[in-house]
């Protein structure tokens, strides 16, 4: 089992995560071609979720894949970094990140937290959440270990707040 405060706080945090990274990520490649082709500029100048941002308050629910139960709900605010990416930290010292891995209509985010300061494990979760850019929602699994030492598999929904 989670402990009480910390299992619903780190699984927010990696949902809010998720979410942050998913709307603020902009890929961080660009050729000089893509500058100077006008053949490029055409066809890739911008395309759906290019410039996204998954920044501002989220709303996420965790549920556990085994039993189907809700194991949390929480709102979030995430912010983006310039390459797209976001992160958050949730109490007591967990640190949910979302890398973003390209662009399109539907973003998909790779998902790490991490937590030194909880007991009496370290939370250590990853997953992977995909944002849909036009309706502002999102799904994901995350799996690893809990604070409280319990290995965890959760589904996650989220949604961007009005």
């Amino acid at each position: 089992m989670f402990a009480p405060n910390l299992s619903r706080r780190s699984i927010g945090a990696l949902l809010l995560a998720t979410a942050a990274t998913v709307a603020c990520a902009q890929s961080g490649t660009t050729s000089s071609s893509s500058f100077t082709a006008p053949s490029t500029l055409s066809s890739e100048a911008v395309k759906p979720g290019d410039s996204y941002n998954i920044a501002g308050s989220w709303h996420f629910i965790a549920t556990d894949q085994r039993t189907g139960d809700v194991r949390t709900a929480f709102d979030a605010d995430l912010t983006q970094d310039a390459s797209g990416n976001a992160s958050f930290v949730v109490p007591p010292g967990v640190v949910v990140t979302l890398t973003r891995h390209g662009n399109g209509p539907t973003i998909t985010y790779k998902i790490a937290a991490f937590g030194a300061t909880t007991v009496p494990c370290q939370v250590d979760l990853s997953g992977t959440a995909h944002v849909d850019t036009a309706t502002n929602t999102g799904t994901g699994t995350l799996s690893g270990i809990n604070g409280d030492c319990t290995n965890l598999r959760a589904s996650l929904a989220f949604s961007k707040n009005p």
